[in-house]
């Protein structure tokens, strides 16, 4: 799978990007914490919800300017898009990533509110590494309590081949940078899986490839299992046979198929919802 990260990131560098405009908020010192807002050009923004974007990369790599095809995708459906950065690994580990995603939420609420878009909720999106972080953030009340938040604020998660349960992953050199050892305290808090509650409300989709040579499938699968066990239909797997990393996380937005006929029919049938 690595071999192929190239030719993903040319296609993600040839990618239009035109037609959208974009304003980008730092919410601390550090060059990488910032979030970038986007828009459809002509302002048009029709969608109910906003979307907060957590990007991914191994908790290593990526920033928000890297994922502009994603913001030019729903910017195109009529969404206006926030994608995050946070400081990465090696340098910044969990607790600094947890702590950049803090900041960067209350940050989020204050453009929404500057917009007059207080009033709107956020869909909550994280691909790979970001789907974890996504993840987290929703699932972690106490934390949002000391923000003085609460989970009502996000109207869904869609986690695009999350590591959402850090104990179905192989050993690695990125997840032991990000959360230490398995047998260190720090792995099991930065593990969505184990935050979950009795009382979940928030509708969340796991899209993963069963060829996943990163992320391995059990991660979503197992993830699923449970919060539907907490509340039945409440979680999604959408399964993609012999579909790889790369192809869950972007190659949909260059290429026609599997993943993107899914997650347009997806979109389609719960923006109607809404609008209904």
């Amino acid at each position: 799978e690595t071999l192929r990260v190239p030719f993903h990131v040319s296609d993600m560098a040839a990618y239009d990007i035109s037609g959208m405009k974009e304003t980008v908020f730092p919410y601390g010192k550090n060059a990488r914490q910032h979030l970038i807002w986007f828009e459809p050009a002509n302002e048009k923004i029709t969608q109910e919800r906003i979307i907060y974007f957590v990007h991914g990369g191994s908790w290593r790599y990526g920033s928000p300017e890297m994922y502009r095809p994603f913001a030019k995708f729903f910017t195109e459906r009529g969404y206006a898009v926030m994608i995050t950065g946070y400081r990465l690994a090696p340098q910044f580990g969990y607790l600094e990533m947890r702590e950049d995603l803090n900041l960067s939420i209350k940050k989020a609420l204050k453009v929404l509110k500057s917009k007059h878009f207080q009033d709107k909720k956020l869909l909550l999106i994280g691909d790979s590494a970001g789907a974890n972080l996504a993840a987290l953030l929703l699932y972690d009340r106490k934390n949002l309590e000391k923000l003085g938040l609460d989970q009502s604020i996000f109207d869904g998660l869609i986690a695009f081949a999350g590591p959402m349960n850090l104990n179905e992953l192989d050993e690695s050199v990125a997840l032991k940078d990000y959360a230490g050892a398995r047998t260190d305290s720090i792995f099991q808090l930065a593990n969505p899986i184990n935050y979950l509650q009795p009382d979940e409300k928030t509708p969340v989709l796991c899209l993963h490839g069963t060829k996943d040579g990163y992320v391995n499938y059990a991660s979503s699968e197992t993830f699923i299992k449970k919060i539907n066990q907490i509340t039945p239909k409440l979680g999604q797997l959408a399964t993609f046979e012999n579909q790889t990393h790369l192809d869950i996380i972007g190659k949909w937005l260059c290429h026609e198929n599997e993943v993107r006929v899914f997650f347009e029919k997806w979109l389609d049938e719960k923006e109607k919802m809404i609008r209904n």
